[in-house]
């Protein structure tokens, strides 16, 4: 969401607030041990890990996987226009004729996880992503399928600059 409306991959600049969070998670951040840090290549998320990158100073790799779901038709608008629980339930959001479904955002994100993880033996990785991107990342290392995952954790958001640690 931004500015209460659905953004998704809607590519905006990354605003006053968003710098000022993205420098305080860098303060934190500076003290943990990461060897590479992988961004979705939309604006906002690509000039966070720039900043957090002013500290830690590691090689930086965007990642189209890890970018927000596509909302499509439904990116700019507000809460009073969509019924949210329809874009989790695949047969009601096929009413979205531009809306990646939530299976093939799930899908999308397991693959982009497996091949980092891969490419990245022994690495300690930070991905920086998006809200959304959180609830399937949560997921995969829960090892939850995604139909799992939509019942247990569909809410496991991230909030913008939240981070969580997983172990391999």
């Amino acid at each position: 969401m931004y500015g209460r409306k659905l953004q998704g991959q809607t590519d905006t600049n990354l605003n006053i607030n968003g710098i000022e969070q993205a420098k305080q998670i860098s303060e934190i951040l500076k003290n943990e041990k990461i060897d590479i840090i992988i961004s979705s290549p939309l604006k906002r998320a690509k000039k966070t890990a720039e900043i957090i990158n002013e500290k830690i100073n590691v090689p930086l790799e965007i990642n189209n996987g890890i970018i927000e779901r596509n909302y499509g038709e439904l990116e700019g608008k507000g809460r009073q226009e969509i019924n949210f629980e329809n874009l989790w339930d695949d047969e009601k959001c096929k009413q979205y004729d531009s809306v990646e479904s939530a299976q093939d955002f799930y899908t999308r994100v397991f693959k982009s996880v497996d091949d980092i993880k891969e490419k990245h033996k022994d690495k300690n990785v930070l991905l920086v992503t998006h809200g959304g991107v959180g609830a399937p990342i949560d997921s995969y290392f829960k090892n939850q399928s995604y139909r799992e995952s939509l019942k247990e954790n569909r809410a496991e958001i991230l909030k913008n600059c939240q981070f969580r640690k997983y172990e391999i």
